[in-house]
């Protein structure tokens, strides 16, 4: 009777370790590290997909990103000032709070959504078939994602994060302005190259395309012998 009183009792301290050690190892960010990231690309999907969606839908993936920002801005603010000293709790949180929303609108929205636009204007161009560009659009946001928020990453420690922090220097600024150029940069090449005819697209390419032939030919010549 000892014995199986004994048994009883060590099986629910072995349960509870199993469940411990299981719920210490799901410890992660979800906005940045599940697939709730890829809501923040929602804008590129719309992107992608903008020949064949109605005139809302572009505007409503714009939309669903934009509240995965929130949430994810939330989150972050909330952890900042649960550790943050209670002297420093709202200095600490508004400075989270800011810099996630600029992290989150550069690398979720307009850098990944220029990208994506820029594109398609030239797969649409290059194929002159919609659904052909639409699928190249799709293939290329999985490769973006990575190389977008390591950049985003790299600038916001050398400019934004740096002018939050309360270290005002003329270099952090020039890059701050640097990355916030290049989304409506972007947006303006891609609305120029899709609203260009692609007849005047082919003479401008063939004419940039005569001087390196012409050049090539000549150093051809220079080299034959003709003694």
């Amino acid at each position: 009777m000892i014995t199986l009183q004994a048994s009883i009792t060590k099986r629910p301290c072995i349960k509870i370790k199993r469940r411990v050690k299981l719920f210490a190892s799901k410890n992660i960010d979800p906005y940045r590290e599940s697939s709730l990231r890829y809501m923040g690309y929602a804008n590129e999907v719309g992107e992608a997909c903008a020949p064949f969606i109605p005139d809302w839908g572009l505007p409503a993936s714009y939309c669903v990103a934009i509240s995965y920002i929130v949430f994810d801005t939330i989150d972050k603010a909330e952890k900042a000032y649960e550790s943050a000293p209670k002297e420093r709790k709202l200095e600490e949180t508004l400075k989270k709070t800011l810099e996630t929303l600029i992290w989150q609108l550069l690398a979720s929205v307009f850098w990944s959504g220029s990208c994506i636009r820029f594109i398609t204007s030239i797969a649409e161009i290059g194929t002159d078939n919609e659904y052909l560009s639409t699928l190249v659009g799709l293939l290329a946001i999985p490769q973006i994602i990575k190389p977008i928020d390591n950049t985003v990453d790299t600038i916001m420690e050398g400019s934004v994060s740096k002018i939050i922090g309360g270290e005002f220097d003329k270099k952090y600024l020039m890059n701050t302005l640097a990355s916030a150029s290049l989304p409506p940069t972007l947006y303006k090449f891609a609305d120029m190259l899709h609203n260009l005819d692609k007849k005047y697209l082919m003479d401008i390419l063939t004419s940039m395309s005569i001087p390196p032939v012409v050049f090539k030919v000549m150093d051809v010549i220079k080299k034959i012998d003709i003694s």
